[in-house]
């Protein structure tokens, strides 16, 4: 049996460099799964010139497509994994909806990750012209028919959160057609309770907060410029983290000269590690999230989470019991902020339930046994273990 998983770019074009990103990480996971259950795996996307890498027994093949339209490039991608798989019997997987194409295959499936075109309309262009302003209108109503379009290009789609689902039933004259399930984003448990170790920390200790996303305006970037200069200039004892990259970073460094921050990277593998060396998690997206890999990362590493009620993030977090949610503007998560550096003992809270919440139902067994339902029901056999 076999599985091709389709996806832009797991790797850059040039295939030397592996991308880090909630999608990614997703992706990775869902082909090691598939290979535990004796599927031959391939992940085919979009490249220069063809390569071949390999993440343990899983092939990741460049096939030369770029330069070539959207379209073009799904397309071509389609078609070479068709070409790898029987259609008839193996598995082809569209790792995001939006970079599927039409087909009736039996076998296939679409991955939601979530309303990424949820943003409101001012970010659809960065000029606040007349002319930009009813631009951006006519691209949010594009981009909501796109996504309708494309999560119906097969009839197997597996949404990453019920704010999709919900938004589909609503702006949708009629159910979606085929099969829809919900899989929420996962965390692998490190050993040890994380809030017991938080809780060892002496009281007056310094109070260490995080923003570990990418570093690009939708993630909130604006926020926490506004936030790390108000809470910086309250509290001496309160320092910040931000771990990633994107292309806000030269910004940032330039407003934040002077304030108590850090900036590092890190693998994905050590996600958990640095949340755990962390107090406070900060999500503060301003739109386009799923079930947050972030939010659910910092749950399992007992940290108290403030994070934006946008998308997703409303499945995971119950405000004042197992996190903190706000508004998606400054204020409000400056407010936030300020409530948890001052309150302890609501740090410690909200950062156990959080923990509970995800042990309970976020795990990384939990993600593979509704994966395996699906795969299951999709092939129409009892495949694997």
């Amino acid at each position: 049996m076999k599985a091709a998983i389709i996806y832009n770019q797991l790797y850059d074009y040039a295939g030397v460099t592996m991308k880090i990103g909630g999608i990614e990480t997703y992706l990775v996971n869902l082909a090691k799964l598939l290979s535990e259950m004796n599927y031959a795996v391939a992940i085919f996307q979009a490249a220069q010139c063809e390569f071949e890498r390999r993440i343990e027994d899983i092939s990741v093949i460049g096939v030369p497509v770029t330069g070539s339209s959207k379209r073009n490039v799904r397309t071509g991608l389609f078609k070479r994994a068709s070409g790898w798989i029987d259609g008839d019997n193996d598995l082809i997987i569209f790792g995001a909806d939006y970079f599927s194409v039409p087909t009736k295959n039996r076998n296939a499936i679409a991955i939601q990750h979530g309303v990424s075109w949820d943003l409101p309309t001012k970010y659809y262009s960065r000029r606040e012209t007349l002319a930009a302003q009813i631009l951006s209108r006519y691209r949010k109503v594009v981009s909501r028919y796109q996504a309708v379009r494309v999560f119906n290009n097969c009839l197997n789609r597996v949404c990453v959160d019920y704010n999709y689902v919900n938004w589909y039933r609503t702006a949708c004259l009629s159910e979606p057609k085929g099969r829809v399930w919900v899989i929420p984003n996962f965390v692998a448990l490190p050993s040890g309770n994380a809030v017991e170790l938080k809780s060892r920390e002496s009281v007056g200790a310094e109070t260490k907060v995080l923003f570990a996303r990418r570093f690009e305006r939708i993630r909130g970037t604006r926020l926490m410029i506004d936030a790390v200069k108000e809470i910086g200039a309250r509290y001496s004892n309160v320092a910040f983290t931000f771990a990633g990259e994107g292309e806000d970073e030269g910004l940032l460094r330039q407003e934040l000269a002077g304030c108590r921050v850090n900036f590092i990277k890190y693998a994905a593998s050590d996600s958990l590690a640095i949340h755990n060396c962390h107090d406070i998690a900060v999500v503060p997206s301003v739109g386009s999230e799923g079930t947050s890999l972030s939010v659910i990362e910092a749950m399992g590493s007992g940290c108290a989470v403030i994070a934006t009620s946008v998308g997703g993030i409303t499945n995971l977090i119950i405000d004042n019991f197992n996190g903190i949610l706000v508004e998606p503007d400054s204020k409000a998560l400056i407010r936030g902020l300020d409530t948890l550096i001052q309150d302890r003992e609501l740090r410690l809270r909200l950062g156990r339930n959080a923990y509970t919440a995800a042990c309970q139902s976020l795990t990384l067994e939990n993600w593979k046994k509704r994966w395996k339902t699906v795969i299951r029901e999709v092939s129409g056999s009892a495949v694997g273990s």
